[in-house]
Parts: structure tokens; sequence; C-alpha cells
């Protein structure tokens, strides 16, 4: 079975080698490109035909909301997922309904990059009561219990 492939987008170098290193370590992914800046991305993204994105909520050069309008012109756009520090940046929600597939919180403890990655690709993405609460909210469900939903 083919591994899956997985383009890096990191805000700094450091992380984007601890990235590198957790998925080269872990065997199941390929690796399909990299890069610290969205504005240089897109061309390696679309020649390199990765199914997954993994990628700083905040870039060096600007918010990956941007990024994510373009790829919808990709004929085959990568499924995202959103790397952040924390669970409760106010970006974070509306991120998600701009079509990114799921996030991690890097800082939580037992959080790998391969194994949210390898949720994601299962369809299994986690998401915290607050952002299932905004999410109910956002579509007019707010009064409804989580449990429920």
């Amino acid at each position: 079975m083919p591994m899956s492939s997985v383009f890096l987008l990191r805000r700094a170098a450091k992380t984007l080698e601890t990235s590198r290193a957790s998925l080269l370590a872990d065997g199941r992914w390929e690796l399909a490109g990299s890069s610290e800046r969205a504005t240089d991305c897109m061309a390696a993204l679309h020649s390199s035909r990765a199914q997954y994105l993994a990628c700083d909520l905040r870039l060096a050069d600007g918010h990956v909301r941007r990024l994510l309008q373009q790829l919808r012109r990709l004929p085959q756009a990568p499924k995202v997922l959103l790397l952040s520090s924390c669970a409760h940046d106010t970006m974070l929600f509306d991120t998600l309904a701009d079509g990114a597939h799921g996030y991690m919180v890097e800082c939580e403890r037992g959080s790998s990059l391969p194994q949210a990655l390898s949720q994601l690709q299962a369809g299994q993405a986690l998401m915290s009561p607050e952002l299932a609460r905004q999410t109910l909210h956002s579509m007019g469900l707010s009064r409804i219990s989580l449990e429920r939903a």
C-alpha cells in the first residue's frame, strides 16, 4: 500500500524540522515538500499532488485562510490539518469553517503529527467541546446538548 503524502507549511525552521523528523520516524507518511511561507508553496503543492497539507494556523506571511481560498481552485486540493498552539485561538473556528479539515493542538499531551494525520485520513478528526459549541451555534442549534448533537 503506497504511503500518503504530506506537504508541511510551518512558519519557523525549527518547527518545520521537528515536523519533518516526526513524519519520517513514523514511517507511514511520505514528505511531498515543505515551506515556511504560504506565498511560496502553491506551485510546490500543485506539482507535488500532496494528499494532505499540515500547516500552522498563523503563518509568517499571513493567515492560512487566504491559502484555503487558493486551494479550492486546485483540481485535487489536499486535505488541510491546522497546527495550533492553543485550542482557544479565535481564528481556529473560522479557518475550519473556511474549509480546513481538522486541527491539532501541538502543546496537548500525547499529540503527534502522524497520529493527527492518521485520524484525519480515517475521517476521525477530533473537535474540542468549545469548537463543537461554536459549530452548533453557527448551524442555529445552540440550544441542543453536545451529547444529543
